[in-house]
């Protein structure tokens, strides 16, 4: 019989080479399974880029896991020598009695987070790059700014495989089940896997293999653009900070030109359900574009933009769009992590970390709010 894995990631995309990392600083054997190789764009995390921020208008609980995801990040350059974050700050634009000012506000007052806030007139005279509607306001994160999307995974993993681990980009996984001596058999296209410990993160495909957990994940399509502009102030050069509106058509961000390959924007809101992950159409979407190019126009100082590229990756929904992060056997020896909802790149290293206390059989009480029994309904007793 094969000797098994101390610990096995099925997945190495964000979540899974974090996982893959922090397991072999445990000094364990570790396999790494994924069907594509590290940093690909057939995901969740491609695209150049990912916003990193602490004021978190999602919910005030995520503050601390986003504070740790920072230390995580400079270690991770620390180790690497690699330049993975880019601190341009991060402005935030909507309706003071909207949901994203309010949320921020709250996150912020229950945590001591540095912001600056900005009036309509005043977001007018700092920020010239952009155009703003009268009835807005702004804040200002210092501390934020961007992740470098595909470094940051294939850095993850780099840094596992000096370890010592054991990661192959060519295998398909078909499924997975404990045996009678409580090791995990993997079944894949190219054999069978053994491991004492298992940790799932398998992104848009979580539908798929994680069906029965009890909570109903749908992935979405996203499309990613850039413009070329001509405007000096719309690049890192020029202090651009990445920027998210809440707007009367929906919600959309962006991020500066750092590399002359243009600003890239995208809508964070709207639905385009995605039933197969693996032949996602990959194609232009006219109505897309027309609604990132209107965002642009009205709320970008840049009149003469010209769209030059586009790619797809995909979002996966969980109902309430918090993560799901939690073990889903009896024995504690299985953990998931799906549901990412389109803001989970910056949190890597922290739940990589947290799947690997899992395993171990650690829970940690900041993270109670991410459990699977969330979606349980309990009937009253007669």
């Amino acid at each position: 019989m094969k000797k098994p894995f101390d610990c096995a990631v099925i997945g190495t995309g964000a979540m899974g080479s974090a996982a893959l990392f922090h397991a072999t600083r445990r000094g364990w054997s570790v396999l790494g399974l994924d069907r594509f190789p590290a940093g690909h764009d057939r995901g969740s995390s491609h695209g150049q880029t990912r916003i990193i921020r602490q004021a978190y208008f999602e919910h005030p609980d995520y503050v601390p896991l986003a504070l740790e995801a920072y230390r995580w990040w400079a270690e991770l350059e620390k180790a690497s020598g690699e330049h993975l974050f880019e601190q341009c700050g991060l402005l935030q634009v909507g309706r003071p009695d909207g949901p994203i000012i309010g949320g921020i506000r709250k996150s912020a007052d229950c945590h001591g987070l540095q912001l600056h806030s900005f009036s309509f007139a005043e977001l007018q005279s700092q920020f010239p790059m952009f155009l703003f509607d009268s009835n807005t306001v702004g804040l200002f994160e210092p501390v934020a700014g961007y992740l470098h999307v595909e470094q940051c995974v294939k850095t993850m993993v780099a840094l596992a495989k000096r370890a010592g681990a054991h990661v192959f980009d060519d295998v398909s996984v078909r499924g997975w089940e404990l045996n009678q001596d409580g090791i995990w058999e993997i079944d894949t296209d190219g054999g069978e896997y053994l491991t004492r410990r298992l940790i799932v993160t398998v992104g848009a495909w979580a539908p798929e293999f994680l069906a029965d957990i009890g909570c109903n994940l749908q992935v979405l399509a996203k499309h990613q653009h850039w413009f070329q502009t001509g405007q000096p102030n719309l690049t890192l050069a020029k202090r651009c900070p990445v920027y998210f509106f809440e707007t009367e058509q929906g919600f959309f961000y962006g991020f500066p030109d750092f590399d002359g390959n243009g600003i890239k924007v995208a809508e964070h809101s709207g639905k385009t359900p995605v039933a197969d992950p693996l032949n996602l159409d990959r194609s232009l979407d006219s109505h897309d574009l027309e609604r990132v190019s209107r965002f642009v126009f009205q709320h970008l100082d840049a009149p003469q933009a010209t769209h030059c590229g586009h790619s797809v990756c995909m979002y996966t929904m969980s109902p309430d769009e918090h993560f799901v992060v939690d073990t889903i056997d009896p024995a504690g020896t299985l953990a998931v992590a799906c549901g990412f909802s389109g803001h989970g790149f910056k949190f890597a290293p922290v739940i990589g970390k947290a799947l690997v206390e899992l395993v171990e059989g650690k829970r940690r009480e900041e993270m109670e709010f991410l459990r699977i029994n969330r979606f349980k309904i309990s009937t009253p007793a007669a």
